[in-house]
């Protein structure tokens, strides 16, 4: 939204101040832009998803029930590994996380460490 231009009153006295009339902005974004994403066909889905960074791959698992079920399943941790390849000098997944759970480690913004306990 477009900020309004203000003047001040001609009245020294008088600390009012006046806002012109502005047309407010309309939302550029589109509504339901992506909603065929879901129907388009796993051979391209995944094709799609080996060109995304894995912080994009988990933002679209924690998108909906769809793409959670399809990004999570064991049998397509390929996908990660592409998105993994794409970061130059990353290390490999170690042995005890899924490819999921080592993006979230790697690549989201949130601490993964519980409370530490208060110190007397």
């Amino acid at each position: 939204m477009k900020r309004p231009k203000y003047e001040v009153a001609q009245d020294s006295e008088s600390l009012l101040v006046e806002a012109q009339d502005t047309k407010p902005l309309k939302s550029r974004a589109r509504k339901g832009g992506l909603s065929l994403l879901p129907t388009i066909s796993l051979d391209v889905l995944f094709e799609i998803f080996g060109f995304l960074k894995p912080i994009d791959l988990l933002s679209l698992a924690r998108t909906s029930k769809a793409f959670r079920n399809l990004l999570m399943r064991k049998s397509n941790a390929f996908i990660w590994r592409a998105s993994r390849s794409l970061i130059p000098n990353l290390p490999e997944c170690p042995a005890d996380l899924s490819e999921p759970q080592y993006a979230c480690l790697a690549f989201d913004p949130h601490c993964h460490v519980g409370r530490l306990p208060s110190f007397p």
